[in-house]
């Protein structure tokens, strides 16, 4: 394999390093959604609650300080009282899970490209786009659904409120 295909590879390589650590951290994070509560009969400050796919804070006033309770999205999916439903939660951690199996995938195979010369077609480059693509699927997904979700919920949120 000549230089610049080699340097490609390396290049796709790195590419799919970026793409595990953007898909870790949004796995990671707490920050997916954020809200200020208002209490109608309080005039309290410092409300706030935010959670990621998996766990969240809240920081309430009820007029005698805040108080800060972690809790778990999970459990409160399993109660009916979480910001989106258990089958769209689902729907984006497998997503997610898949994109970062074929991100893996692709690692794997774009440092066996970048050392050796692979004998069989699916090793080689043609298995780069392959894996590349399978990701990119798994990741457009993921996208849609979790954008499709929090559109969908703060759209009924503020309806809610508004009536």
């Amino acid at each position: 394999m000549n230089t610049c295909r080699r340097v490609s590879v390396f290049l796709s390589f790195v590419a799919f390093c970026a793409a595990v650590a953007m898909i870790g951290t949004a796995l990671a994070t707490e920050s997916w959604v954020q809200a200020t509560p208002v209490f109608e009969e309080q005039n309290t400050t410092g409300n706030s609650v935010h959670a990621g796919l998996f766990w969240g804070v809240r920081r309430l006033n009820y007029g005698l300080g805040v108080r800060e309770n972690r809790f778990s999205v999970f459990d409160e999916l399993n109660k009916g009282v979480s910001f989106m439903t258990k089958s769209i939660w689902v729907c984006i951690v497998v997503f997610a899970a898949l994109s970062l199996l074929w991100t893996t995938v692709g690692i794997v195979f774009s440092l066996v490209n970048t050392v050796i010369k692979p004998i069989e077609t699916i090793a080689g480059p043609i298995g780069i786009y392959l894996w590349s693509g399978l990701a990119c699927t798994w990741l457009s997904f993921f996208e849609h659904n979790s954008s499709f979700s929090f559109a969908r919920i703060f759209t009924c949120h503020r309806a809610r409120l508004k009536g």
